[in-house]
């Protein structure tokens, strides 16, 4: 037999050589195979051996994997998988390079090529993050993918994300009683959002396995755990668990809420992420008491439309643009994080006023502001400086921790963004052939977002003025 034959005896005799089976049970335990696309010859005699011996078709569906090349050396050759799972340092490499080479000359070749590509070896990242990175670059659109160390080095370090999570999770039900969940619970905005944003990833995820797209779930389940999970709601829930005012079936619902959407991730990261989900899980069933079983006997998390919420999710979303825009101005302010300065909505729609009282509280505990009655800040006629989210304006008022230098230099640096823009819309709206071109809608989203940002240019000239004015003042000449 050729090798491609011997290799396709490999399942037959695995499940039996001479039991023929016509039952409703396959003999064969998968129906899905991987393959490379070089392996078309293997695919072939094992679908042939297998209805031949078996009369059974070994798998219902084939996905070809794309072929994955050093980002340099293009396929690679020179180190294995093991040795970016465990690490390796370079004399074990020109160790397991020359042993087979009777030429001197090319030994003390590749050594010093080693020595010079790879002169601390190859870092262990585990065979999760392995796993996790080759199923982000996982495409069907590419024949090979460039496999980067960089790659390696940002899934390890989600890998230490999703732990760290974990973490915070047992942390908080450690000494509470969490073995049943709340009849009644009392589900927050924060945690109607996660729970949310969860059933559309769990819609997500499903389609893009049915798809064979491991590379589209590896990076949105990557974005929600991360961003969503581990930055957005783990923020929000600390502000309930630590707030001594909030009442025991708030706080409850808040643990039942991270137990679930940790549980349902670890569920829908496991086929990329085998070894820490099994673990977690093990972690989270034992003190949690949810489900004994391993992680692999549960049934798969499927979407229930009825916990969709998108009223929450546009407050959530509302929030975190203007979290966004405060900790930038904060960052271009150089001012520390430990600074508090009151904000006050000046300008903004009846959804943008509710959602404003109602994340006084969130805004305090997230980005160390006192939200303030816009009213009593125009009367008292301060100075102060301004930012925009959506249609919503908002005044900063940073008192003596800021010098008016500072000030203007951010006034101008909003100015020369919003310019810009601004000679950016002027232009294609002079075009007359884009106008004939585009929809009238879109035409019109140009002229509001071009009388938008004239109105912006003008107050943050008003701003300019009034600090200048500040900076005459106080100036000792």
């Amino acid at each position: 037999f050729s090798h491609s034959y011997v290799a396709a005896l490999a399942p037959v005799l695995t499940v039996g050589w001479s039991k023929p089976s016509r039952t409703a049970h396959s003999p064969n335990p998968h129906s899905l195979l991987m393959a490379a696309p070089h392996d078309s010859t293997w695919v072939a005699n094992t679908l042939l051996l297998s209805v031949h011996f078996l009369r059974d078709i070994p798998f219902q569906s084939i996905c070809v994997h794309r072929l994955q090349c050093d980002a340099t050396h293009g396929p690679t050759r020179w180190t294995s998988v093991l040795d970016r799972i465990d690490g390796v340092t370079p004399e074990q490499l020109i160790s397991r390079r020359s042993t087979t080479m009777t030429n001197p000359q090319l030994r003390d070749s590749t050594a010093r090529t080693i020595r010079e590509k790879l002169p601390h070896g190859i870092p262990g990242y585990g065979a999760d993050a392995m796993r996790f990175a080759l199923a982000a670059v996982a495409s069907v659109n590419r024949e090979m993918a460039h496999f980067h160390e960089d790659r390696l080095l940002h899934c390890r370090n989600f890998c230490n994300k999703l732990w760290n999570i974990a973490r915070f999770v047992l942390m908080h039900t450690a000494h509470q009683d969490v073995r049943t969940i709340a009849a009644t619970p009392r589900y927050t905005l924060p945690d109607r959002w996660i729970l949310s944003r969860l059933e559309s990833i769990k819609a997500s995820t499903g389609c893009d396995l049915d798809a064979r797209r491991l590379d589209r779930m590896a990076q949105c389940l990557r974005a929600f755990t991360w961003q969503e999970f581990g930055n957005g709601y783990l923020e929000l829930a600390k502000i309930v668990l630590v707030d001594t005012s909030a009442s025991p079936a708030r706080k409850r619902a808040t643990l039942d809420t991270l137990i679930d959407v940790l549980g349902q991730t670890l569920q829908l990261l496991h086929p990329v992420i085998p070894h820490i989900t099994a673990e977690l899980w093990r972690k989270l069933a034992s003190q949690c008491g949810r489900s004994v079983d391993a992680i692999t006997w549960n049934t798969w998390p499927t979407p229930d439309a009825a916990r969709l919420d998108h009223a929450a999710e546009a407050d959530i979303e509302w929030l975190q643009r203007v979290i966004h825009a405060l900790r930038h101005t904060r960052s271009a302010l150089q001012l520390p994080p430990s600074q508090e300065f009151e904000i006050a909505l000046k300008v903004g729609e009846a959804d943008d006023r509710r959602r404003y009282r109602s994340f006084r509280i969130a805004l305090s505990g997230l980005v160390n502001v006192r939200a303030i009655d816009c009213g009593s800040a125009i009367v008292h006629g301060r100075n102060s400086l301004v930012t925009w989210v959506g249609s919503a304006e908002f005044l900063l008022f940073f008192g003596s921790l800021i010098d008016s230098g500072a000030g203007i230099a951010y006034v101008d640096q909003q100015t020369r963004a919003l310019t810009q823009k601004l000679d950016s819309l002027t232009r294609r709206l002079e075009d007359i052939d884009s106008l004939n071109r585009a929809p009238h809608n879109v035409v019109q989203h140009w002229r509001n977002d071009q009388a938008r940002t004239t109105y912006r240019l003008d107050e943050l000239h008003r701003r300019r003025q009034h600090l200048e004015r500040r900076f005459s003042a106080t100036d000792p000449e």
